[in-house]
């Protein structure tokens, strides 16, 4: 058995000089929204420094998450088949 719990945090990149007027207009285009999609348009430059902010981490509700679970507790058994047993956004109790 194991329980997963949502959490929201932000990644953080550097961005070099030689690519910042490109990241800024992919950026506000839409084309970039997220760690991932920089690295598919830039490659290694925009993955140098990457980090995952730990320090700033919250714990998610459903309200937060759309109305889907933020808490996950599963049982598997030895055949690896997973199974959902509860989870905060259909019961709360």
């Amino acid at each position: 058995m194991y329980c997963d719990f949502k959490i929201s945090t932000w990644e953080r990149i550097n961005i070099p000089e030689d690519i910042k007027d490109k990241f800024i207009e992919l950026l506000k285009s839409g084309d970039i929204k997220s760690v991932s999609d920089a690295i598919w348009h830039f490659g290694n430059k925009a993955n140098d420094g990457y980090q995952t902010l730990f320090d700033v981490e919250r714990q998610m509700n459903p309200e937060d998450n759309g109305g889907a679970p933020t808490i996950e507790l599963h049982t598997s058994d030895n055949m690896g088949v997973d199974d959902i047993i509860w989870d905060n956004g259909r019961n709360e109790n």
